[in-house]
């Protein structure tokens, strides 16, 4: 790979990955300040993965809701489950979605290289272009919902995710490890189930994952750099903007030779190792 040819790109790194026979690069967006890893070997399988910063402050399972959600179907992929259709039909290697901790991540993996940008469409439409917005019933059959078998029977929650924590919780080794980072770390995000616990995710709203879903897709704030959506909230403004002030940090990276440097992204001269 040549990193010259990258022109929508800024090379922030570049490392040789001897542990894993292969060569990395750091990149950044121009345009949206988002950060690419690229990660160059002889492995024939193509491996993509979109992540997202997604750490929770409660324990409702909001981010595995919405990971669960966002493969639910698309703008251009209406299905009501494409995931179960690539599934079957594609010639993946790998192909899912995990929420963890802190984050959110969407990987597929493919040694065919036109399913491999089927695979990378298809994953990349869900996340920036749900149709979570559309209709309520996918928050409803992904998160929670009441459920009633018989007209005199008990009335039940029921939800793909609720009962896939309910099944996670089932694990007595599981339960101890989630307690210990619990306790650990009960005042940062490390505190919450990022899973979602089963006490807690019916106390999540429609609204709630609204929000969330609002911020992750207007936090590079305008059309042009990429988000489908404007910050209408001063969450989504908080986020919008830390992302702004540490893509303008970044453009100070400095191997310690100069003290001004033109700017391509900016704009302008940096004093980007100032005297002292």
């Amino acid at each position: 790979m040549n990193p010259n040819h990258l022109k929508a790109y800024e090379v922030l790194k570049e490392e040789e990955l001897q542990d894993i026979h292969s060569k990395g690069w750091l990149l950044r967006h121009k345009k949206t300040g988002a950060r690419v890893m690229l990660i160059e070997n002889s492995d024939e399988n193509k491996v993509f993965n979109i992540a997202f910063r997604t750490p929770p402050k409660n324990s409702t399972g909001v981010a595995h809701i919405l990971e669960h959600s966002v493969l639910c179907g698309s703008r251009e992929f209406p299905l009501k489950d494409p995931f179960v259709e690539l599934v079957k039909g594609s010639l993946n290697t790998f192909l899912n979605a995990m929420t963890y901790p802190d984050k959110t991540c969407y990987p597929i993996a493919s040694c065919n290289d036109r399913d491999f940008q089927n695979l990378m469409h298809v994953y990349l439409d869900a996340v920036f272009y749900p149709n979570i917005y559309k209709k309520e019933e996918i928050f409803r059959q992904e998160g929670w919902n009441y459920h009633l078998e018989k007209k005199e029977g008990p009335l039940k929650y029921n939800g793909v995710v609720y009962n896939e924590m309910k099944g996670a919780f089932s694990s007595p080794d599981d339960v101890l490890e989630r307690d210990i980072m619990n306790s650990l770390f009960p005042d940062i995000t490390y505190g919450c189930e990022s899973g979602g616990d089963p006490e807690n995710i019916p106390d999540l709203s429609r609204i709630r994952l609204d929000e969330l879903l609002h911020i992750i897709l207007s936090h590079h704030g305008d059309h042009e750099k990429g988000s489908p959506v404007f910050c209408a909230t001063k969450e989504a403004f908080i986020v919008h903007y830390a992302d702004e002030t540490d893509a303008v940090l970044n453009q100070f990276q400095t191997d310690g030779k100069e003290t001004w440097a033109f700017n391509k992204m900016l704009q302008r001269f940096l004093a980007v190792n100032p005297l002292e």
